[in-house]
This record gives structure tokens, sequence and C-alpha cells, in this order.
């Protein structure tokens, strides 16, 4: 899933036409249409990442709203920004299954510190990925012969996208305790830096931290 488009700083032509003409490969194999800029299949192509971009936005906010509603938070300002302030924090709720206590010292070389379980898999995160993932499974390759693991086919950039409009949602708790009544566009601009964090940390992720996500979703 591409994040930014041409005209949002961040992908050139080339760059975009590229991104275009993968996804219509992985999704029409063996077609043998090539991908020019500003054709159909290119311009509908661009529209679609830019509606599926707000929707995962969109999607997140409704995940952490919902969560802020139970009895815990509702109408409760000063427990909602505890939380959200928490939350953003990159060993927060917002990122692990089980994340880091509160309480305890959050700078990793603290010999108190307790790292977080399971990167990626908050139910924030979890439940704004799944929205995308309905009755789709995914296969997790096996190492080729040289004994390197290619993860291209794997929804890393849904993940990437869900993580940073977690971060956004969260963040529009973390002044007040109250929801920002306008909130920054979920676009490459305001939210892109974040997106290419996550997404360069997804980079890294290991086969058995792959099992794991999709599993969460219920994909394998």
């Amino acid at each position: 899933m591409v994040f930014a488009t041409k005209g949002e700083t961040s992908l050139s032509v080339g760059e975009t036409v590229q991104a275009v003409q993968e996804i219509l490969d992985d999704v029409h194999p063996g077609n043998t249409l090539d991908v020019e800029w500003g054709d159909k299949v290119c311009k509908r192509s661009v529209s679609r990442i830019r509606e599926r971009r707000l929707l995962v936005g969109t999607i997140a906010l409704r995940v952490v709203e919902e969560f802020f509603g139970a009895d815990e938070y509702k109408d409760k300002p000063i427990p909602i920004f505890q939380y959200a302030r928490y939350a953003v924090r990159p060993d927060g709720p917002g990122f692990w299954r089980i994340p880091t206590p509160e309480n305890i010292p959050s700078n990793p070389k603290h010999p108190n510190y307790i790292k977080g379980v399971d990167y990626l898999e908050s139910p924030f995160i979890i439940k704004t990925a799944t929205a995308f993932l309905k009755n789709q499974k995914f296969i997790i390759p096996e190492a080729g012969p040289d004994g390197k693991f290619d993860f291209s086919g794997l929804p890393s950039g849904l993940f990437a996208m869900s993580a940073a409009g977690v971060e956004r949602a969260f963040n529009a708790f973390t002044a007040t305790g109250v929801r920002l009544q306008k909130l920054p566009k979920f676009s490459q601009a305001e939210s892109g830096t974040a997106f290419a964090g996550y997404a360069n940390n997804i980079r890294r992720f290991t086969r058995s931290r792959w099992e794991s996500l999709l599993n969460a979703c219920h994909t394998r």
C-alpha cells in the first residue's frame, strides 16, 4: 500500500508509475499493460490510493474513539489525556500487544526497563488493518537458496499506514483529553514521516514476527 503519490512531495512521477505497475502486476499476473503517467489506469489507481489512505485514517480514528467511549473513559478528559499520552510512546499501548508498563522508566537503557511484547499487534492496529484484510490469506515464504526471505508479497504498507493512523488518532487527544475539532490531514505532509518510520521497522521483521502479526489478524 503506497502512502504518498505524485504531488505530495514523496514519490516522483516515475516512482508513482512504478508503484502502480507493481500493484497491477500483483493483482493481474501476466497482464501486458504498461502503465504510463496520465493514462486512465494510473489516474484511477492514484485516486484509489488516496481514497484508501483516507479510509485507513478514518477507521483508526474510529477505533480509538470507540475505545475512549467505554465507561472507564467516557466523558473523562483527564484519564483520556493520560492514556493517549501513554499510547503514543514508542513502547506504548498504541503499538504493542503488551506495552512497556506506564509507571517504569521509558528509557530502554535503564536497568529497570521492560520491553513491550509483539510490536504492531496492539488491538488498535489489528482492528484497523483487519478491516482491509477480510477473507485474505497470506503465505509466509520460506528462505531462498541464499538464506534470505522475500516478504514483498505481505501487507507491510497497510500495517505501516495503520500504525501511522493510530498515532494520529491518539494524538488528537493528547492536548486536553478532548478530541481536537480539526485534525491534521492524514497526508504525506502530516503523517508521511511516521509512516516511513513504521515501514522501515517492518522491513526488519523476521519470519516469526510476520507469522505472529498475521495470526493476530486471522489471515493465515
